[in-house]
């Protein structure tokens, strides 16, 4: 039989861990410029490869604000708000990031 103390302590330890770990992370709403040619560029929303942790809250197309559904076509030159983890925010940049053509394309 282990003692209750020792006992108490692992799990006080194990819930630090468990904290800490959370704390890493900070939660934040980042703005993105969908990019001609970027992996966002004419896709619906569903169907973009968004990080597990962040949620697409808002969307501006010129002067028109959204509240884009699964459904919505994304476009070169949104603007995504994006409420996310701030360790997910250079996945987002690399989606959102104007891919230029190939040379000779």
């Amino acid at each position: 039989v282990r003692p209750v103390y020792d006992e108490l302590l692992d799990r006080s330890l194990r819930l630090r861990e468990r904290i800490q770990r959370v704390v890493r992370r900070r939660r934040v709403v980042a703005e993105f410029l969908v990019g001609e040619g970027s992996q966002l560029a004419g896709a619906r929303v569903q169907d973009a490869a968004w990080p597990s942790r962040c949620l697409l809250v808002n969307l501006r197309r010129g002067e028109q604000e959204f509240t884009p559904k699964g459904g919505f076509r994304l476009a070169a030159g949104d603007y995504l708000y994006v409420f996310t983890d701030d360790t997910d925010i250079g996945r987002l940049q690399a989606l959102a990031a104007e891919q230029l053509p190939a040379a000779g394309k």
